[in-house]
């Protein structure tokens, strides 16, 4: 939910056993019926892979006016009878939750909204109403006698006693994935803090990864995961720069844990992208994933990709065309190496314990998949190694993040270097001086495009590909040659060594026209957009 043009604009879902088109779904406040609008945004229930349940998604915008008292409850009428439906709260930026009776949600300066007898409920109120509400929650939550539950209670303590002194000017944080910094949102952050702005920008960091040592040493201050000063700038936050979706589940909230305190979360996410969004990626990428309010993009078929129905973008005034921030640091620095780079496989990994912002477990069964087989016998095939040798190459084998934990499983040998991507290993500096990439379906592709290096992809017979296409096809757009097992692939590599690794004409105009930009100032139109938009919507 959010408070807009005098009303809630409330997105929400519903069941897959109602039959809209039969039947009249709609919302109601005091007797007076509001129409819901359906829209095609993603809304499945997955396992293993495969959809077993669809809801309907819908939006409905509900005027608030100034009286006491006002209940929002949503209907459903076929047959002839008119049914009262339920109402959970299963988002993190639901606003409410049923988790405590005494939880509320306030907006707008002086409503309180709350869940009372299946409905939303909203109330003029004032302060000092807001403040025993507060206590009466602080009290439910004490009484639960829960350890856990008295942590949630004793940080909604710090919010309040704390805001008059950290919350004196706006909040922007950044963040990439927790244990490797060096992506987007990294590159906007140091953009950002050379602006004299009046905003506080905080970037978070593991204090035990080495990007957290070498922010330091550049003179930032990151902000430490776990603090109690993370947990307070989490909820001070007014903008939340990604790189990667699940912010909530980066900042180590459950669905469970966030009933706790969503009320106190008001921020603006603003996605600016780990990987192109040109393949079929509705589940990670929707726009209530994260409640994206500025997505950037570097490419027109990234637009048209994220445009269907299915994104929930079209018409929001939502996706921006200005290049994406890591983009400006990619400047040719060829030191003649080989970069091989594939994606992972969810086949090849063990699943996420924590959360995607977390490292990996290792995985003891890696080495009896096809990917451990396809990707050590090339990186040890003889030909390779001695076509680098004779060229004066060097093969550098850079690990996927989440296959990083099976480095020690590949063999070695003098002309290959293998490099976890989890460690202090800098990924602008590995694209900058490679020559040129091998990979097979992996985002890190446009990175080297963008400098118009040649790329040759490994879409390998025995290794299924990851994604589903969207509106990039390897066969009309790839950038470079696409080989079906390691022969091929090595024939090709031989060919390009020979020939000094130029990007052919050919490849040279597809990059030409995916990039929109190919120049080194994205970071400048991304903030330009983002501090307009602030200013523009200021709590």
């Amino acid at each position: 939910m959010e408070y807009v043009r005098g009303g809630l604009r409330i997105d929400g879902t519903l069941s897959g056993l109602f039959d809209v088109k039969n039947g009249h779904f709609y919302a109601e406040k005091d007797g007076v019926t509001y129409e819901v609008e359906f829209n095609q945004r993603y809304s499945h229930t997955k396992l293993f892979g495969y959809s077993i349940y669809k809801r309907t998604a819908f939006e409905v915008f509900v005027p608030i006016v100034e009286t006491d008292c006002q209940r929002i409850g949503f209907m459903y009428e076929a047959g002839g009878e008119v049914y009262t439906l339920g109402i959970t709260f299963d988002s993190h930026t639901s606003r409410l939750s049923k988790r405590f009776k005494s939880s509320y949600w306030t907006f707008g300066g002086h409503f309180m909204a709350m869940y009372r007898m299946g409905t939303i409920s909203v109330y003029k109120v004032r302060k000092r109403s807001i403040a025993k509400r507060e206590a009466l929650l602080w009290l439910e939550m004490y009484k639960t006698f829960k350890p856990k539950t008295w942590l949630f209670m004793g940080m909604r303590m710090a919010y309040f006693i704390m805001k008059p002194l950290w919350k004196r000017k706006p909040v922007w944080m950044f963040i990439d994935k927790i244990y490797k910094a060096g992506d987007s949102s990294e590159y906007l952050y140091r953009y950002a803090c050379a602006q004299d702005d009046g905003i506080r920008k905080y970037y978070l960091a593991d204090k035990k990864s080495p990007d957290y040592k070498r922010l330091k040493k550049d003179g930032f201050k990151p902000l430490r995961r776990g603090t109690i000063k993370h947990r307070l700038m989490f909820m001070y936050a007014d903008m939340m720069v990604i790189s990667n979706s699940t912010v909530f589940a980066f900042n180590d909230y459950s669905l469970n844990s966030s009933g706790h305190m969503r009320d106190l979360f008001n921020f603006y996410t603003v996605c600016v992208q780990h990987g192109m969004s040109i393949q079929k990626i509705a589940i990670a990428q929707n726009r209530l994933r994260d409640n994206i309010r500025l997505y950037f993009c570097a490419s027109k078929y990234e637009l048209e990709n994220l445009n269907r129905p299915i994104y929930d973008y079209a018409g929001r005034d939502v996706l921006k065309l200005t290049g994406v921030p890591r983009y400006d640091g990619l400047i040719n620095d060829d030191k003649r190496q080989i970069l091989i780079t594939p994606t992972w496989r969810m086949q090849a990994a063990v699943p996420v314990t924590k959360n995607e912002g977390v490292a990996r477990d290792y995985n003891p069964l890696f080495k009896e998949s096809a990917y451990y087989r396809v990707y050590n016998e090339l990186i040890n095939d003889e030909r390779l190694i001695e076509a680098a040798r004779r060229y004066g190459y060097r093969i550098l084998y850079v690990l996927h993040p989440i296959v990083s934990p099976q480095a020690e499983d590949f063999d070695r040998n003098d002309f290959v270097d293998i490099v976890p991507s989890t460690g202090d290993m800098s990924y602008e500096k590995v694209f900058r001086e490679s020559s040129l990439m091998v990979t097979d379906y992996s985002g890190v592709q446009f990175d080297f495009a963008y400098m118009r290096k040649p790329l040759v992809y490994l879409h390998h017979d025995d290794i299924p590909q990851h994604y589903e296409e969207g509106t990039f096809h390897y066969d009309t757009m790839a950038f470079g040659e696409i080989c079906h097992n390691n022969d091929e692939l090595i024939d090709t590599l031989i060919e390009y060594m020979k020939n000094d690794c130029v990007m052919k004409d050919e490849y040279r105009k597809r990059a030409d026209d995916f990039f929109e930009f190919d120049d080194h100032e994205n970071c400048r139109r991304i903030y330009d957009v983002m501090i307009d938009y602030f200013r523009g919507h200021e709590k």
